[in-house]
């Protein structure tokens, strides 16, 4: 079964995936964090995933988990839509309160055939 171990699974709804996730996150035995979205109109607040990018209204994730790219940020350097890291960081600002305040960044650590990169998400400064 270890064969398996890295191996995409499919799923067939998004609520399956998600059940899936978070059961793979649970199992993991480390701290979940919830992060949640910050939306800067009611526009927004009210878009579904399909309609924001891909993005959820909070993620569920762990140090250590696996995370995979949607969208293509450096063709060139591997970083590609589907592409495949691991969660190595969540920072979060010294006076700091999650999960109701954003972190200052997400570092994921994405090994592909050209180079190994830190992938890191910053919050723009106030």
């Amino acid at each position: 079964m270890n064969n398996f171990r890295y191996a995409i699974r499919l799923c067939p709804t998004k609520r399956s995936a998600n059940e899936y996730n978070q059961e793979r996150l649970i199992q993991f035995g480390r701290p979940i964090e919830r992060i949640f979205s910050k939306n800067n109109c009611e526009t927004a607040t009210k878009a579904e995933s399909d309609q924001a990018k891909g993005s959820e209204k909070s993620l569920c994730t762990s140090i250590g988990a696996r995370v995979m790219l949607r969208a293509n940020l450096a063709t060139h350097n591997g970083l590609v839509n589907g592409a495949m890291g691991t969660l190595v960081d969540i920072v979060y600002a010294i006076n700091c309160k999650p999960p109701f305040d954003s972190p200052l960044a997400i570092m994921v650590d994405f090994v592909t055939l050209i180079i190994t990169v830190a992938l890191v998400f910053m919050r723009a400064a106030k």
